[in-house]
């Protein structure tokens, strides 16, 4: 079985805030995937969590765009604003930084050109993107593997 990660970091600058490591869990086509995330303030302070298992998708890359939907969505319940989401997945934040910083205007992936419709309008001028590595996304990893294993519903919760 294959299991795809993937974080993305927030930054909150208007707050001083981080929001690190939003994962995805993926095992195959049949099987749920698992989604978390962690918010850290900028001296990386744990401070906020949300996990959930979600219907399984085709593939790893819908898996990832989901994931960040699900994050902006969030986020945007929140109201943080002025975030730039972070994560390893070249073929989605490669797309999306080359979109911010350039203001391309070429479609993306068939396979996930609906989420990126959804992301972009979600993400409209309020957030940015930008492609790292992964290592240090423990946190969400765990969170998105045990939503997924315990089949848990959404739940997001302040870390005290």
């Amino acid at each position: 079985m294959a299991d795809k990660d993937l974080w993305i970091s927030l930054q909150n600058l208007n707050l001083g805030l981080e929001r690190r490591g939003t994962d995805a869990s993926w095992i195959n086509q049949d099987s749920k995937i698992g989604v978390g995330w962690t918010l850290h303030d900028s001296l990386g302070r744990y401070l906020l969590k949300g996990s959930a298992s979600l219907e399984p998708t085709q593939s790893v890359l819908e898996a990832e765009a989901l994931a960040l939907r699900e994050a902006l969505i969030h986020l945007k319940r929140l109201n943080y604003q002025n975030v730039t989401f972070c994560g390893d997945s070249h073929s989605l934040y490669g797309y999306l930084e080359g979109i911010w910083h350039k203001k391309l205007q070429t479609r993306g992936s068939n396979e996930i050109q609906t989420y990126l419709q959804d992301i972009s309008k979600l993400a409209h001028d309020s957030y940015q993107f930008r492609y790292i590595n992964r290592a240090a996304n423990v946190l969400a990893d765990t969170l998105a593997r045990e939503a997924r294993d315990n089949d848990s519903p959404y739940v997001i919760s302040w870390v005290l």
